[in-house]
């Protein structure tokens, strides 16, 4: 029971990941869409612990977050990670009050989230 109520949690945290953000770092405000997660091909050897999907980043995004390219949310934390197109972390973020994300740049600036 217990079990069902934390796998029902993280599917839950990830089918609501996907969507049209406002993202807010100090006074700049941008927007961000995160895609649909994609799945693994039938049959890969590579399993993921969350979902993942692509980043449509406006490019009035302050801090290069305009430069991001993917999402992973991890299920064992919940954390919401935008990276660029090589890999790098850009930012990183927890489930916020508000039907969205509050976290921190990769250079530690405080950033929010907030579904449109």
């Amino acid at each position: 029971m217990i079990l069902a109520a934390i796998a029902f949690a993280a599917l839950a945290s990830s089918a609501e990941a996907p969507g049209a953000y406002e993202l807010r770092l100090e006074e700049r405000v941008c927007r961000v869409v995160l895609d649909a997660p994609s799945g693994a091909p039938e049959g890969s050897l590579v399993t993921v612990d969350g979902a993942a999907g692509l980043v449509l980043a406006f490019p009035d995004c302050p801090a290069g977050l305009d430069e991001a390219a993917f999402w992973r949310l991890n299920t064992a934390d919940s954390v919401l990670t935008l990276f660029d197109g090589m890999g790098g972390v850009l930012l990183t973020a927890a489930p916020g009050e508000r039907r969205g994300w509050a976290g921190e740049t990769a250079a530690g600036a405080p950033v929010q989230l907030i579904r449109r």
